[in-house]
């Protein structure tokens, strides 16, 4: 374990040119060791040079010493040579039976010497390493595995057995171009200042907090904040704090002048809290203080009113429409404009190679808020309608894994509408292994208010056939998945950040026309799984019944009026099938005839 420690801080530090490890942000539990009893120190972060032994200084809380300094029991012990120092606190374990937490330093025999760390139970494992390199002053420590706000109230929630009052505060950390996340959150232009905020050694912002008394983070940055979405980050923070400091979780020696890792250092001002819960801080680029010397750059900036979904403003109560952040008004969506048909047919053409293909269908759901108004699934969830939507009324089809004739862009290619209004197909060559289906709508990057309320979309499918044995539903395995129908789960739903964001799982079925499927190959209505393909005594219904013109399994006045609305241009046939139900005194021609004599049958007059 020791050795793995060891590779994976070389390739931090081979990061910068000055061999320096850096903060690491993410919550990473990959560190705790098989030897459960010992702890590490990466001594090749703090500068020390002409030193031979490093020992490990270990108090209780209360400040007593629990070994004498300089002792073999203090003694540190670097077995490989390469600076990774452990020690062993088998003996030392019972005391987290007493204490939450005990204090250590690290320290040479000539005088050098860390500042000091909180150590908890769960830091057993883990590894110190300095944020800079440095040859005076005292060495800043940290556990690689990072705490973050959370973890420090609930820790000091469950030492003390209190309930701490937070107030929730957002920050909107910049990215920019320079940054591991791409462009900057923001559209307004930041000029040289606030564009790496992200880099190489910062992944995500940190807080700090002085005047709370013991829940104070130990040393700076601080406590890591929580990722929202994009660049919004929070943390809950407790009510008596009133000033806190952002920063991008990069600390510098004291020395700071001949430090590099200053150039990488982004933090805001000392900022007031008072009466900002839930209130986002964004900076201004124009607003930087730069040190003469050391060029650390600080923030300055101002709360606004967070609406969610990294929309802020200025109004207390205001909503997506009072959102002041300019990248969420970007507008149109972008909307497949080519069919999966189409798109083999070009490349057919233009290479003069015919495609094997596989058909694969999908149910596509309407819901309440679509312009359909019943859910083919049948089902009650709150998550399954809404697929259809004001810039789409047809799926879409994406794959990545074929090279030639993948999709250039996502959502990928419409798909063609099947034989009812719910059904839709595509024929995708046989070489794709994994597909997913989406209701044809993306949003630009940043236009996370419009785009989360629309996007809907399947998981990455399978798409080459089942083994036997892979799916309980067909433990013989399928030969392929051709024909095949691809049926959601809104059981199975995986909820974004946000909440809106909705990707669905689901089950391949055989299709057998008419919105029936089940998990027979050659069955026929009787195997159809379809839940509203079935009445009240769980008999099923006959969706080919003449007259039946709004297609929802009866023949009913709707019928009569679905007829003569569509006779009259303002609304189209429900499906294909829809035109041919409609001739209902079967004269070859569906005239305002078939209308009345639907009427006509049901008041038991005639016909």
């Amino acid at each position: 374990m020791k050795k793995v420690i060891s590779m994976i801080l070389a390739v931090i530090m081979i990061a910068s040119v000055f061999s320096i490890t850096a903060t690491a942000t993410s919550q990473d539990t990959s560190f705790n060791t098989e030897e459960s009893s010992l702890i590490y120190f990466d001594a090749n972060t703090v500068g020390w040079k002409n030193y031979k032994k490093i020992f490990c200084c270990i108090r209780r809380t209360n400040g007593h010493l629990i070994y004498p300094e300089h002792s073999e029991e203090s003694l540190c012990t670097d077995t490989d040579g390469d600076g990774i120092w452990s020690y062993d606190m088998s003996d030392l374990l019972h005391l987290f039976d007493t204490y939450t937490s005990l204090v250590i330093r690290f320290y040479t025999e000539n005088g050098n010497s860390t500042s000091t760390l909180n150590m908890q139970k769960s830091d057993i494992g883990d590894i110190v390493f300095s944020t800079s390199m440095q040859t005076s002053g005292t060495p800043i420590i940290r556990w690689l595995k990072d705490k973050s706000v959370k973890d420090a109230v609930n820790m000091y929630e469950s030492k003390y057995d209190v309930k701490l009052e937070t107030n929730r505060y957002y920050f909107l950390m910049p990215n920019g171009e320079n940054g591991q996340k791409g462009d900057d959150p923001q559209s307004t232009a930041y000029g040289k200042f606030a564009e790496s905020w992200c880099n190489e050694y910062s992944e995500g912002p940190a807080v700090f907090w002085w005047d709370s008394g013991e829940y104070d983070p130990p040393v700076y940055p601080g406590y890591n904040l929580q990722h929202l979405s994009g660049g919004v980050y929070y943390a809950d923070i407790p009510k008596e704090v009133k000033q806190i400091i952002f920063s991008n979780d990069i600390e510098v020696s004291f020395d700071a002048v001949y430090d590099p890792m200053v150039n990488f250092v982004r933090e805001t001002i000392a900022i007031d809290t008072e009466n900002k819960n839930e209130m986002i801080y964004i900076i201004d680029p124009d607003k930087v203080q730069l040190n003469d010397i050391t060029e650390k750059q600080i923030y300055d900036g101002d709360w606004y009113h967070y609406y969610g979904y990294g929309c802020y403003g200025t109004e207390k109560n205001g909503d997506s429409s009072d959102c002041i952040r300019d990248d969420h008004h970007h507008g149109e969506p972008i909307c497949s404009d080519i069919s999966a048909k189409d798109a083999l047919s070009q490349y057919e053409s233009q290479t003069g190679e015919k495609v094997s293909t596989y058909r694969y269908y999908f149910m596509m759901p309407n819901g309440e808020n679509g312009d359909r108004s019943d859910d083919p699934y049948g089902y009650s969830s709150e998550f399954v309608p809404s697929w259809y939507n004001e810039y789409t009324d047809a799926p879409a089809i994406y794959w990545w894994d074929t090279n030639l004739y993948n999709p250039e862009e996502f959502p990928g290619y419409t798909m063609e509408k099947g034989d009812t209004a719910d059904v839709f197909f595509a024929d995708v060559p046989v070489e794709v292994t994994t597909i997913i289906f989406n209701n044809n709508v993306v949003f630009p990057t940043y236009d996370i208010m419009l785009g989360l309320e629309y996007d809907r979309q399947s998981i990455n499918i399978p798409s080459e056939y089942y083994d036997p044995g892979e799916s309980p539903n067909y433990p013989e395995g399928t030969e392929s998945f051709d024909n095949m129908i691809f049926v959601l789960d809104p059981d199975i739903i995986s909820i974004g950040e946000l909440g809106l964001k909705q990707t669905y799982a689901g089950e391949w079925y055989y299709y057998y026309g008419d919105n029936c499927y089940g998990l027979v190959k050659d069955g026929d209505e009787s195997n159809c799984l379809h839940p509203s393909h079935f009445d009240e005594d769980g008999n099923h219904i006959d969706f080919n019944i003449l007259g039946d013109t709004d297609r929802d399994g009866v023949v009913s006045v709707m019928d009569a009026t679905e007829i003569q609305m569509v006779l009259a241009q303002l609304k189209a046939w429900a499906d294909e099938k829809a035109e041919v139900l409609a001739d209902f005194d079967d004269d070859s021609e569906v005239s305002v005839l078939d209308a009345t004599a639907i009427q006509l049958k049901l008041a038991q007059l005639s016909y």
